[in-house]
């Protein structure tokens, strides 16, 4: 009996320790970005997902595979900073002279502009030289990148050319690319419906911007051919 008793009191402690949850570190990194082929430039923000004890400055180093880095706006908060560019690799040194950021989640570091060589996946590397915490400790961050996509425009079936914006609001009139707004371009709309193409560039096709490809968007488009 003597022996079970103290069985069940180590059971019992047991069952009352704490189980301690392993926490994800800092992370500096970017969400997902999709963009078509003619942007000339793309945004990239940097972020520091958390930072329980502040966050004082940070030296980073970025390198963008084939594409030209055009600029880098820092954020702000970070009243002292210095930004060496060289094409497609940039050093991005900031300190918080005024203790603005403090402790806090998705702190925003910089935007990032860059300007595609081509359609596909852009590879952007990121060395985290130094991060300190309003303490001056370091903070153990990672990296976690999304990923950089500049897509391109659809060449639909029996079409002669990738599909075209003519007057520049958004809505892609010229879907038989020949160069102009006709009724083949309302029935090429119709006919692809559910083409993976169109299902993919939903903003391309949405004609009464309901966030959907649909038959009403047909008719939307038919619309504005005849001019109402």
């Amino acid at each position: 009996m003597k022996w079970l008793f103290v069985l069940t009191i180590a059971l019992m402690a047991w069952a009352w320790v704490p189980v301690l949850e392993a926490q994800t570190p800092p992370l500096i990194g970017y969400d997902d970005i999709s963009v078509r082929e003619d942007a000339a430039v793309i945004q990239v923000p940097l972020e520091l997902s958390t930072a329980p004890t502040g966050l004082s400055g940070f030296i980073i180093d970025l390198a963008f595979a084939g594409s030209t880095i055009s600029g880098i706006t820092v954020d702000s908060a970070f009243t002292l900073h210095a930004v060496d560019i060289q094409s497609s690799n940039a050093s991005i040194q900031a300190v918080d002279l005024m203790r603005v950021v403090g402790a806090g989640v998705g702190i925003p570091l910089a935007v990032i502009e860059i300007v595609p060589a081509g359609v596909g996946v852009i590879d952007l590397t990121i060395n985290i030289i130094s991060i300190d915490d309003d303490d001056g400790f370091e903070i153990p961050a990672g990296v976690a990148l999304g990923t950089i996509e500049v897509r391109p425009f659809p060449t639909l079936p029996g079409a002669s050319n990738k599909v075209r914006d003519l007057d520049g609001d958004g809505l892609y009139e010229d879907l038989n690319g020949n160069g102009r707004f006709d009724f083949d371009d309302v029935v090429k709309l119709f006919a692809n419906m559910d083409n993976p193409d169109v299902l993919d560039g939903v903003d391309l096709f949405d004609w009464n911007a309901n966030g959907r490809v649909d038959f009403d968007d047909v008719r939307a488009m038919f619309d504005r051919l005849k001019g109402n």
